[in-house]
């Protein structure tokens, strides 16, 4: 009697349409037997069929009924949670295309159902690579508010190798793919988006504007981004420009802190050091924010690395150096040239070009080893004695002098009065009368000074 009920439910169930008060009431029903406190009704046939629907029930509602999907999604935590679920590769692959931002619901949403997402993902007992960069990817779009990937990082964290044993729950993935994955989230863009900027390198625009020729770094920004299709571009103008980079540098945060508490979070820099020279030698073309949050990044590791009372060396790989070197003065160009302020002056960009320039400070000073390279660099840029070239470095240097890297530059003091020296030495005395080169000597005299140079 039981059997032929339950087959009748269930065939109402699967011929009822998806959005349907028959169908929610059905659910409800089979959703009471399975939680219900015999067990042998939970490993009825019927029972496991629905249950086992259910991960294609919530693609097929996409964003149509939100109750719907919420309900769905309660069902199956309280399944996975319960052991009743098995979680296969069959479950994990809808959940990654419930969270695809191209072909899944999760992004259309509203915060409380995304939030009822992450905590299945939560209570999963393993996550293959491919769910987690499916839900690193969703969290590149705009339509995922700040606060739920603040959420996103929280869980990942609890689930990962740093937090195993978390309310007696494994971990849900290796290692490897955690920092992957924190380093992803604080790009901000996928592999994919990033190799697709590269072929802006042949861009004529970009060709013009490169002036540091030893330097195979660009920052995009502006026109040139707008005609590359820019994700950032579009994100900036869904929700304004100083309101994306507030939640950048939000999102920055967070994962700065599920490094910090990462069980021996002094070796995350030895971890991270073929990641990121990988990244440095792929990715040569980069948004702003892109930019922006490699410096960040490494500065926060190599200040874990230097605050333990480990031995292990904070000392970043010789071919990050040199990147960094380039992607330093790059940065320094983009923010203190008179090109680059001429298109779009607007408060929001000065600020953001603000914090770009903090950040290669604020790098630099937790790893000075970088400034060498930077200063050979500048002579080699310097051997071509082109003016406009000169008058970039002037900027530059200008802006160094008056922050803080001006007491680290004191003990290259030689080599810094060489450089100012060629910078400084004009064909045409004539052009040395522009404001660049005199706001050079100004503080130059200073630096002299205080460095004992004659």
């Amino acid at each position: 009697m039981i059997k032929e009920l339950l087959d009748a439910s269930f065939n109402l169930y699967q011929s009822s349409h998806i959005m349907s008060a028959t169908k929610k009431v059905l659910m409800l029903f089979f959703a009471n037997l399975v939680f219900s406190e015999n067990p042998n009704m939970s490993r009825h046939g019927i029972l496991e069929r629905w249950l086992q629907g259910l991960p294609s029930l919530l693609i097929q509602l996409q964003d149509k009924s939100p109750a719907m999907t919420e309900l769905v999604l309660s069902i199956l935590k309280k399944a996975v949670m319960q052991s009743i679920l098995k979680t296969d590769d069959y479950l994990l692959s809808h959940v990654a295309l419930f969270f695809s931002k191209n072909n899944g619901p999760f992004g259309n949403l509203s915060e409380a159902i995304q939030r009822s997402a992450v905590e299945l993902l939560f209570h999963l007992p393993s996550m293959d690579n491919n769910l987690v960069q499916t839900v690193v990817s969703c969290c590149q779009d705009c339509e995922v508010n700040i606060s739920v990937i603040q959420y996103i990082l929280q869980v990942l964290h609890y689930r990962s190798p740093c937090c195993q044993g978390f309310l007696s729950l494994p971990a849900a993935f290796s290692l490897p793919i955690y920092l992957s994955t924190l380093f992803s989230m604080a790009i901000g863009f996928s592999r994919h988006q990033l190799t697709d900027y590269q072929d802006a390198a042949k861009h004529e625009t970009i060709r013009k504007l490169a002036k540091f020729k030893e330097c195979s770094f660009f920052i995009l920004e502006g026109t040139v981004e707008a005609e590359q299709s820019s994700v950032e571009s579009s994100r900036r103008q869904k929700i304004g420009g100083l309101k994306f980079w507030e939640d950048h540098q939000t999102k920055l945060q967070a994962v700065f802190q599920c490094y910090r508490q990462c069980n021996q979070s002094e070796l995350l820099l030895q971890y991270m050091g073929s990641a990121l020279e990988s990244f440095m030698e792929d990715f040569k073309v980069l948004p702003l924010t892109a930019a922006h949050s490699l410096l960040s990044v490494i500065k926060c590791l190599v200040e874990l690395a230097t605050d333990s009372e480990s031995t292990v060396s904070s000392r970043l790989p010789a071919l990050v150096l040199s990147n960094l070197a380039q992607l330093s003065l790059v940065c320094f160009q983009h923010c203190t040239t008179l090109e680059s302020c001429t298109e779009d002056s607007t408060s929001s960009t000065s600020a953001v070009k603000k914090h770009l320039f903090d950040a290669v400070v604020e790098l630099l000073l937790v790893s000075p080893t970088i400034l060498p390279d930077m200063l050979s660099l500048l002579l080699k840029i310097l051997s071509d004695n082109l003016e406009s070239v000169k008058q970039d470095c002037a900027a530059i240097l200008t802006k160094v002098f008056s922050c803080e890297l001006r007491k680290i530059l004191l003990q290259s003091g030689h080599v810094v009065q060489l450089i100012v020296s060629r910078v400084l030495c004009a064909e045409n005395p004539s052009l040395l009368r522009k404001q660049c080169f005199a706001d050079l000597q100004y503080q130059f005299s200073l630096f002299k000074i205080e460095a004992g140079l004659s």
